[in-house]
């Protein structure tokens, strides 16, 4: 079932026409780099304003995010912030600061939201014993390492 999320024909063709942009000829491979899954405890689930694609302000993506959401998104259950237009910012959002432009995203069970890696975004504290469950895929250019690095793993126990 999840493979069908990963490889859902519809929102790998706006990934890829994102991500291959700017890469010679618009046509180098791209992957999926992370894959998380999230809902907030009643009580927690704040998170500091952040980007997931490392370097703020590049003029073409190298991370896309995906988040499917498996609950309505309402106040009560911690909606997604979103800062719009701060992907093209060169800076990451200062520790504790919420942009007056920032935006709450309520959404409906089954919904699809895609952004650029370098979008300020988090999430905000549940007040709900209701789940938010969301499964967020990260999809990156070829030649980004990915999250786990299998090649370099060693027991740590």
């Amino acid at each position: 079932v999840w493979f069908k999320l990963f490889e859902h024909t519809k929102i790998v063709a706006i990934v890829s026409s994102l991500l291959k942009e700017g890469s010679y000829k618009n046509e180098e491979p791209i992957y999926l780099y992370n894959i998380s899954a999230r809902t907030p405890n009643k009580g927690f689930g704040g998170q500091q304003i952040h980007i997931d694609g490392g370097i703020p302000g590049l003029r073409v993506p190298l991370f896309i995010n995906v988040m499917w959401y498996f609950d309505d998104v309402h106040e009560m259950n911690g909606p997604t912030l979103v800062v719009p237009g701060s992907h093209k910012k060169k800076s990451f959002c200062p520790d504790n600061y919420v942009p007056r432009n920032t935006k709450k995203l309520y959404l409906k069970k089954g919904d699809v939201v895609i952004f650029h890696g370098s979008l300020w975004h988090g999430g905000t504290n549940s007040m709900s014993d209701d789940s938010r469950w969301a499964l967020i895929l990260g999809y990156t250019r070829w030649f980004i390492k990915p999250s786990f690095d299998y090649a370099n793993c060693r027991k740590i126990w």
